[in-house]
């Protein structure tokens, strides 16, 4: 079990689960993985941190290969797909699916299940995900329709995280999944005895948040949420 999962490490996962075997050495830099790869799809499955409430949703960058990963993302089938796009406002660096992108591998990140919980309905949503994207890539074939109802698909533009200002105590005013105007109160962290409120966190656009984090407790500068604008 990778270290990271064992410590519950905020953010971090020891490995990627990808759609085809990339080549370079199994335990290596996933970046150093990448580099030595061309020609292949990239798509690593998530479930949530461990405090993390979480909407299913799917995350691809903009680039030369986005076209392929936008069909990619779209193909997997949840309810809600994140374009990214480089930029000083971009608040995610770091991942994976950016790496893959950069060198023009069309890549995504699946997101299904929260809280550091194994919840049989989110492991189906990533088995059916999987199917559907190894059928789009010529290398399974088409799984059985889907009888359960599926959510209309919205695709939103940008991935806004939200930070607090100081320690505190957070309580989300709304739910991931949950539609917001701009300006909408999300949330406010107060002193630990609820007597003075330290900061409002204010929805800077419209959109969706996709993951609130769960555990009242966070730092300074801790993350509260992630909103998916629209």
């Amino acid at each position: 079990m990778p270290p990271e999962v064992q410590r519950r490490t905020l953010g971090l996962a020891g490995y990627d689960v990808p759609v085809v075997e990339l080549a370079g050495p199994a335990d290596g830099p996933r970046l150093t993985v990448l580099a030595g790869v061309h020609g292949c799809e990239y798509a690593p499955v998530h479930a949530g941190d461990m405090v993390e409430a979480l909407e299913p949703f799917a995350l691809y960058d903009a680039g030369i290969s986005e076209a392929r990963a936008s069909e990619l993302a779209i193909g997997y089938g949840l309810g809600y797909v994140i374009r990214q796009e480089a930029g000083p406002d971009r608040t995610v660096g770091g991942m994976t699916s950016t790496a893959a992108a950069e060198i023009g591998i069309p890549a995504i990140i699946a997101e299904s299940g929260q809280c550091g919980l194994v919840e049989p309905a989110a492991v189906d949503r990533h088995v059916r995900g999987l199917d559907r994207v190894l059928a789009l890539l010529g290398m399974a074939d088409d799984p059985a329709p889907d009888t359960a109802p599926r959510q209309a698909l919205a695709r939103l533009r940008r991935f806004q995280w939200m930070y607090s200002a100081g320690a505190g105590w957070w309580e989300p005013a709304v739910r991931p999944g949950e539609q917001v105007a701009e300006g909408q109160l999300l949330g406010t962290v107060s002193t630990l005895d609820g007597a003075e409120v330290l900061q409002e966190v204010t929805a800077p656009s419209p959109g969706v948040p996709m993951f609130i984090t769960s555990s009242p407790a966070v730092a300074a500068d801790g993350l509260l949420l992630g909103l998916g604008a629209t």
